[in-house]
């Protein structure tokens, strides 16, 4: 058994980075109320929840018609990555104000704003592709805890995180479980913690790239977890070799949750005690500055948070994009939000492709069609609020809250939808895609025509892919016998027509999910077999084990896997095997 000395030096290694001292330490509530206003229109009726944010419009007419700025685009990932990291919504938003004051401050050249603003805006897009692995490595609500060590200071010392181990880690687990847990958290933090970063990062920037972001946001957004001192991730840059973009957006995306919890004096023992280790002191100085002022934290409270930060938005060529941006937003979502679990990775494109087909089959327009696939791909935004810890488990192991966590994800999700103008039209399908004809679903109990028929579409859909993919403590059906349960349940879960008109698109046997014809990336076939099984969440040894073929050579095609997709980890690269419809 190691020393309580030498665990501290270990976990000390990298501990160090953004957290407060203990001194600042406190509780953090969430939640904002919701008011309720009705949203007309056939195909997506619905109930809507909470006023939406000042559209763009307001404050700007559009350069073209079917022009739609880029900023509001960005917005609705800002708020999905704050129900994912478990901030206050619009949270992300206000840093991004933040960001921006800071920048104004310095006089950073216009271009340098530009990408300040938007780098705020991704900040978290990749905040979800490891909490599968950091919910297995803690045995707990991995949400809390990365907020726990990374931001509110239990990781402030090695003897702080210790405690903090000691205390949560584990803690349903029975005493012989968690000293397990516990001496493999005190072993390998420094690595996981690493991979995380190194992880997050890439799938930052790889979506950051699909959104159609420049090179200079794309690196703003890969160094966000660098620290002036060398010490950070992924790559260890230091000082001026960090973008100044990026130096100033990481005083913004800690000081706000800081703010929340400790206040004021919070943020500025914050940025003191952080200057030259993870700030930029002469950033550090100049946000002391603004800090001050009587006027700064007002702005940062302001009820009309997304005005006031999209007119801070820097005129440029990145201001105004064609609509189509709708449909990459759509897709970026649907990754965002399946990359928190092996079990549901491409499951959103999946059911967006059936819900189109069905769609189709029952006559809709052409706009309907569009909404509906969108809808689609953004069903499980929810989800991203629920840790992995609960969506890898089957459900009879879930507590009550657990369970109830999982019903409200359509609640959310059309909460989140709907505070933002230009995908809220989406959002009544989304929010009524749990709900089942005979009333029995959630989270409004609607029933018959009273749910969205998109709404209905999307529920035949998700239920199809739902049945034929393997879920915690659920192996996956056959098509056939995947029918006969839709067929069951039509007319009590799912909508009868709708049934059908699946059942004649699957009927004949037709699969429902693709492959393409020609491999991507110059793939081998046997690489592909190696892709899926690593998406699942697979070792090594098992991928061997599965394929017939020794755990070495899984190592090599693995890495020709990463070579030849451009990517460095794991889940980059299942990330581009959803991108291009690899995995079945």
């Amino acid at each position: 058994m190691q020393s309580s000395e030498s665990l501290a030096l270990m976990v000390s290694t990298w501990i160090s980075l953004i957290a407060p001292p203990d001194s600042i330490r406190g509780r953090f509530a969430l939640g904002i109320p919701a008011t309720i206003f009705p949203d007309q229109g056939g195909w997506s009726k619905g109930i809507i929840l909470r006023k939406p944010m000042q559209p763009a419009s307001v404050l700007d007419a559009p350069p073209r018609p079917g022009a739609v700025r880029m900023a509001e685009l960005m917005g609705a990932f800002s708020i999905a990555s704050d129900l994912a990291f478990g901030y206050q919504l619009e949270d992300s938003i206000r840093s991004c104000y933040v960001a921006m004051r800071l920048a104004e401050a310095m006089k950073l050249p216009e271009a340098e704003q530009r990408t300040v603003f938007y780098t705020a805006l991704l900040k978290d897009a990749g905040c979800t592709c490891y909490t599968s692995q950091l919910a297995s490595f803690w045995a707990m609500d991995e949400i809390q805890a990365r907020k726990d060590v990374l931001v509110y200071g239990e990781g402030a010392s090695a003897l702080a995180y210790i405690a903090w181990v000691r205390n949560n880690v584990a803690a349903e687990q029975p005493l012989k479980a968690r000293l397990g847990h516990y001496a493999n958290v005190f072993m390998r933090t420094p690595k996981v913690m690493a991979d995380g970063f190194a992880t997050s990062c890439e799938v930052a920037v790889r979506v950051a790239t699909r959104l159609g972001m420049p090179p200079d946001i794309q690196d703003a957004v890969l160094n966000l977890w660098e620290q002036w001192d060398g010490k950070g991730f992924p790559s260890g840059r230091r000082g001026e070799e960090l973008p100044i973009s990026a130096r100033v957006v990481q005083v913004s995306f800690i000081a706000v949750p800081i703010y929340r919890r400790y206040g004021k004096d919070g943020v500025a023992e914050f940025t003191r005690s952080q200057s030259g280790r993870f700030l930029d002191p002469a950033v550090a100085e100049a946000f002391s500055e603004i800090a001050g002022e009587d006027d700064f934290w007002a702005g940062v409270e302001s009820n009309a948070i997304w005005a006031d930060v999209l007119a801070l938005e820097p005129e440029s060529d990145l201001t105004w994009v064609s609509e189509s941006k709708l449909d990459d937003l759509s897709l970026a979502m649907a990754d965002y939000i399946d990359l928190k679990s092996p079990y549901v990775a491409a499951h959103s494109r999946r059911v967006a492709r059936i819900s189109e087909q069905i769609a189709t089959l029952l006559g809709a327009t052409a706009a309907e069609i569009a909404l509906t696939r969108r809808a689609a791909l953004s069903h499980d935004l929810g989800l991203v609020g629920v840790p992995s810890y609960t969506l890898n488990r089957p459900p009879d192991q879930l507590s009550r809250t657990e369970q109830e966590q999982m019903r409200l994800h359509p609640y959310h999700a059309e909460r989140l939808l709907a505070a933002v103008p230009i995908v809220a039209p989406w959002a009544a399908l989304v929010g009524a895609h749990e709900e089942h004809v005979d009333g029995s679903g959630y989270f409004r109990g609607l029933k018959g025509r009273d749910i969205p028929l998109g709404a209905r579409i999307i529920a035949v859909a998700d239920r199809v892919d739902e049945l034929t993919h393997d879920a915690p403590g659920q192996p996956a059906m056959e098509l056939t016998a995947a029918v006969d349960v839709l067929a069951a349940e039509a007319g009590t879960r799912l909508d009868e027509e709708v049934v059908a008109a699946v059942r004649r698109c699957l009927g004949a046997g037709a699969a429902p999910a693709r492959t393409p014809a020609e491999l991507p990336a110059g793939l081998t076939t046997r690489e592909v077999e190696v892709l899926r099984l690593a998406s699942q969440g697979l070792t090594r040894r098992q991928i061997g084990q599965r394929l017939s073929i020794t755990e070495n050579t899984v190592r090599h095609h693995l890495e020709h896997i990463y070579g030849k997709t451009e990517t460095k980890t794991r889940v980059a690269a299942t990330l581009f095997a959803m991108e291009h419809d690899l995995l079945p």
